[in-house]
């Protein structure tokens, strides 16, 4: 599923409805209820084939949320069918990463005793971000993020 190229569409655009419709996936609206000034954003989210959609207020996706492994009720997305680069290690993300002269930002602990130890690395590129999560060192969480 091409993802990433998705990042910035509307919520109606043909790409996105085909996206919705080829997974039979329904849209949540989730609005500032209690009205504490939070933005209105809309969710989109299949379990089955994990991965979550969250659209702005404006409709327009801006973080695509892609379970690698199972986990928090989501199946594990088919790795075959993305778009993104995935990384076996967070060690090979970041030298990916260094290699390429991508910005990144990563865990910030240098100990391989903390918790934090090689937990996390996001990588900048022109519009969007991806953020890796890694688990027991193996990659278990993809978010693509839109930068305005």
């Amino acid at each position: 599923m091409q993802f990433l190229t998705l990042l910035g569409k509307k919520l109606k655009s043909e790409e996105v409805i085909e996206l919705l419709e080829l997974h039979d996936v329904s849209v949540v609206y989730d609005f500032d209820r209690f009205q504490e000034g939070m933005k209105d954003v809309y969710w989109a989210s299949s379990r089955d084939q994990g991965f979550e959609l969250r659209f702005n207020e404006e409709q327009i996706l801006d973080v695509v949320f892609l379970y690698i492994v199972e986990s928090s009720g989501f199946s594990s997305v088919d790795k075959s069918q993305l778009d993104a680069p995935l990384f076996s290690s967070y060690r090979e993300a970041k030298q990916s990463f260094e290699a390429e002269g991508v910005e990144y930002v990563s865990s910030p602990s240098n100990d391989p005793n903390h918790e934090m130890f090689q937990r996390w690395i996001k990588g900048i590129f022109q519009g969007y971000s991806i953020h890796y999560e890694f688990a027991d060192h193996t990659l278990a969480k993809v978010t693509m993020t839109l930068i305005a």
